[in-house]
């Protein structure tokens, strides 16, 4: 009886179910992927950690870190996420797991307001969950959300823009 109800619950809410599908493959992947992160990825995650440790001096005062170093780290990249990621590190501790899986929610969540997206811009429920279906099983963006790399987070940030944009007169 639990099950049928599960069932249903599913087939009124397959985003839901798409997202958790996601999820279910996500922790898969981190258990059966032992190998290091990419050249790229541990770029973004060293940068993250070198954040974490001007925050936590500046914080702690101990004056071995000012403002100007924690803004000045990232030369090249946006350093935004990078604050966002650095305030987790602070709270957990350092934990790859925990940046990777960050950068994944932003995966989730760019998933969820592209369909909410399509829905505001006049299509069917049925299409927009169709075209976030493709669009999340797109090797490129699957792969992206499952590394360190600031493609979820910014693709996240452009489709809340254009939700604020298409809602805007």
């Amino acid at each position: 009886m639990i099950k049928k109800e599960i069932l249903n619950y599913f087939k009124k809410n397959k985003l839901i179910f798409l997202i958790l599908l996601h999820l279910f493959f996500y922790f898969v992947f981190t258990f059966l992927n032992k190998n290091y992160q990419h050249y790229d990825s541990a770029g973004h995650i060293n940068i993250t950690i070198r954040i974490t440790e001007h925050l936590k001096n500046i914080i702690q005062n101990n004056g071995e870190s000012n403002f100007l170093n924690l803004l000045t780290e990232s030369n090249y990249y946006p350093p935004l996420f990078y604050y966002i990621v650095s305030i987790f590190n602070l709270i957990f501790g350092y934990s790859v797991f925990i940046n990777l899986f960050i950068v994944f929610v932003t995966f989730l969540l760019t998933l969820f307001f592209y369909y909410k997206l399509l829905i505001i811009l006049g299509f069917s429920k049925e299409f927009s969950l169709i075209t976030t279906t493709i669009y999340s099983f797109l090797p490129l963006v699957s792969d992206q959300a499952r590394l360190f790399h600031l493609e979820s987070p910014l693709s996240l940030l452009l489709v809340l823009s254009y939700i604020y944009l298409a809602k805007s007169k």
